[in-house]
């Protein structure tokens, strides 16, 4: 590991019963998670033979007993013990976080030994990449929340700038891909509620405005909203033809070169279209 960085370990999602990070002089502990042997997860490796690219068997340094002598652990202290003859370290073995972040200044062996086992811990999000729904804490440097910070603010400003480019119909037709029933809306609440929306959701906004189907997809919407199209249990349906099992997959279909009679017969019930005279 490199001595010279400094982790923060940071509570990422509020407590369900508060709707706050943490209360005032409180804290939460994070004690070893168990893996599917029973055995506590801590994120220290034992020396093992593995098959080279070659073919060849060598032999791989695990961390444990590295780690026991750098702390000056007798040997042994730090193995996972058993289901018959647990690890007394282990049980007893837990990382307090406070209200605020939690430093590990990686210059100081414990921290070294701590920051290996928050890595191994499936609540623990190591690094602000990698958040994942079901992270409760991340692991992080200054450096790579600087640079995500970074990164989030790019995007935002990509956001705003393809926002001030979009006509009225534009920003209407974005917030029904977002939920929103737009056609009743004046151009003040349509600017209002995408504005928000960009605020919020700045990566999903761009991905719609530049998702090159974005139009097919707001005609999908569209002939939902006037009943054209039915959705059931999520099935998006055209009289008895199944379109698709959800938006993205029905405007996909509807739009093949294989279903342009379909498309036609819609677009001549949404008034886009007029039927061709018969001779």
């Amino acid at each position: 590991m490199d001595n010279n960085k400094v982790y923060f370990l940071r509570k990422i999602h509020p407590n369900n019963w508060s709707g706050v990070r943490l209360y005032q002089f409180s804290n939460e502990d994070i004690g070893p998670g168990i893996d599917d042997q029973g055995l506590p997860i801590t994120g220290l490796t034992e020396t093992r033979w593995e098959v080279n690219s070659k073919g060849q068997k060598e032999q791989v340094k695990g961390t444990r007993e590295e780690f026991e002598k750098e702390l000056g652990y007798e040997p042994g202290t730090l193995k996972r013990g058993t289901l018959t003859k647990p690890s007394n370290f282990w049980l007893n073995f837990f990382i307090r976080i406070g209200e605020g972040d939690e430093k590990f200044d990686m210059a100081i062996p414990e921290n070294q030994l701590k920051v290996a086992f928050l890595k191994a811990q499936p609540q623990v999000a190591d690094g602000v990449k990698n958040i994942r729904a079901k992270s409760e804490y991340v692991l992080f440097t200054r450096e790579e929340e600087a640079a995500n910070s970074n990164k989030e603010k790019k995007v935002k400003r990509k956001a705003y700038s393809l926002f001030e480019k979009l006509t009225l119909e534009d920003m209407a037709n974005i917030l029904e891909l977002t939920g929103i029933k737009a056609s009743n809306l004046s151009r003040d609440v349509i600017e209002d509620k995408l504005s928000d929306y960009v605020e919020e959701y700045p990566n999903k906004f761009v991905a719609i405005v530049e998702d090159p189907t974005r139009k097919n997809k707001t005609f999908i919407r569209k002939c939902l909203d006037k009943g054209i199209l039915e959705m059931e249990g999520g099935t998006v349906m055209f009289n008895e033809v199944v379109l698709g099992y959800d938006i993205n997959s029905a405007a996909a279909k509807l739009f093949d070169s294989n279903n342009a009679k379909t498309l036609e017969a819609i677009k001549i019930q949404m008034g886009i279209s007029k039927p061709k005279e018969t001779k």
